[in-house]
């Protein structure tokens, strides 16, 4: 392996890192960088989760050579797989993201589980199929994904409007092999008007780019700046294209299905569901899901001290506990 290259994401979980030649980690840019490149290289020997700054990953993301990979519609969809335990956790990123937003709840998660993160089509290191595509060729893409690591039993982890893949794949695959859902940060009510307009708006060849500075303004108002940096540099490489996909999509499936809660409640039997989010801080909006809460038992929420859109990235250690929790329940 030559000189530079990075430690693959699979070397984060204890008993996973043997199966990982030793290594060195890319050229140290600060002293803090440094310090960390010598943790981790001592980590890496001694089969433990690396000590990589959390923004360095990024780096490590774009420079592992050898991602895995599975093949669906003549494109290749590009994961990451890390430690052992049953059911495994599936990170599934939100339109114009990437599996780079889980790369601080990656190697938390997968000290107590195996863990899969995926890039969905035309996304991250993922390949696009030809022709156009939508939430039916994602959950299609995910499950190819999922038999190629040989995962039998799964819990979705979706990121925003990746809700939908997840639905997707529990109906796919049944309630044997997708027992519950956990959702992260989603418009589970019904979708209100000015939101509506931005969909609308995404699909706007004169009014796209404005939309998505709107939106990530509302995303990202108070976040760290390391974080909204994160974001706007991954989501800022998809153009017009992938962005009004995203609009028209989510505004089909909402068309389609009505709110998420609804769409949750018509599968025979509803999987149970937990709801971790931090946006919208509204009380009206905790209040509706407490109500569907006491009516149907099997959906659960809480909400997150934070203060972005992007809970994996903002307060990964949370959401991994609170994930544990709802599973071991």
């Amino acid at each position: 392996m030559p000189e530079g290259t990075a430690i693959t994401p699979v070397a984060f979980c204890p008993g996973a890192a043997a199966a990982v030649p030793t290594v060195n980690a890319p050229r140290a840019d600060s002293a803090d960088d440094a310090e960390a490149t010598a943790k981790n290289r001592a980590a890496t020997a001694k089969g433990v989760r690396t000590a990589i700054p959390p923004f360095r990953w990024l780096q490590f993301y774009r420079e592992v050579p050898d991602i895995p990979e599975a093949t669906w519609g003549g494109a290749r969809i590009r994961y990451d797989i890390a430690g052992a335990g049953d059911p495994a956790l599936l990170f599934l990123h939100g339109w114009c993201d990437s599996r780079a937003q889980f790369h601080s709840l990656l190697p938390l998660s997968a000290q107590k589980r195996r863990v899969l993160a995926v890039d969905l089509p035309g996304h991250g290191k993922s390949e696009a199929p030809p022709g156009e595509f939508g939430f039916r060729e994602l959950v299609a893409a995910a499950a190819a994904a999922v038999e190629a690591a040989g995962v039998e039993t799964l819990v979705p982890v979706s990121m925003a409007h990746a809700g939908w893949v997840a639905l997707g794949l529990r109906r796919r695959l049944g309630p044997k092999r997708v027992p519950r859902l956990v959702l992260l940060d989603w418009i589970v009510l019904d979708p209100p008007p000015p939101f509506l307009e931005a969909l609308r708006g995404l699909q706007d060849p004169e009014r796209w780019k404005s939309t998505r500075a709107r939106l990530f303004s509302m995303w990202l108002e108070h976040a760290d700046p390391q974080i909204a940096a994160q974001v706007r540099r991954t989501m800022e490489n998809h153009g017009f294209g992938m962005w009004a996909r995203a609009g028209r999509e989510i505004a089909a499936a909402y068309a389609r299905e009505g709110s998420p809660l609804e769409a949750l409640s018509a599968i025979e039997p509803p999987p149970p569901t937990l709801h971790l989010y931090a946006l919208p801080k509204d009380e009206e909006y905790r209040t509706a899901q407490e109500a569907f809460s006491r009516k149907h038992p099997w959906f659960h929420f809480r909400r997150l001290d934070g203060i972005s859109h992007f809970p994996p990235l903002e307060t990964p250690e949370a959401v991994a506990a609170a994930i544990e929790e709802f599973l071991a329940g």
